[in-house]
């Protein structure tokens, strides 16, 4: 797991332990905060690039055999019509 995933992974336990969701716009300026860029160079935005980094975090917790983390990333982001990101 690359540091990116490492921090969704991390902000979904945070919030995940206090009973919420979490906007993936706001994950892209938590992202952005603490350095991150896509693979373009170019800072998260909130769009398909963060959403992509989700769902990528998701399956590499699912093939490490982490799966409620897994399921715990896959149910905290969510859209900005409040459904699930993934």
């Amino acid at each position: 797991m690359n540091p990116k995933m490492q921090l969704v992974r991390d902000v979904a336990e945070f919030c995940h332990q206090r009973g919420f969701r979490f906007p993936v716009k706001a994950l892209a300026g938590i992202l952005n905060a603490a350095g991150h860029r896509t693979c373009y160079g170019t800072p998260y935005r909130g769009k398909r690039g963060t959403f992509r980094l989700v769902q990528m975090t998701y399956r590499t917790l699912n093939r490490l055999g982490q799966t409620r983390q897994a399921s715990v990333v896959a149910t905290t982001f969510t859209k900005p019509n409040g459904a699930y990101a993934y």
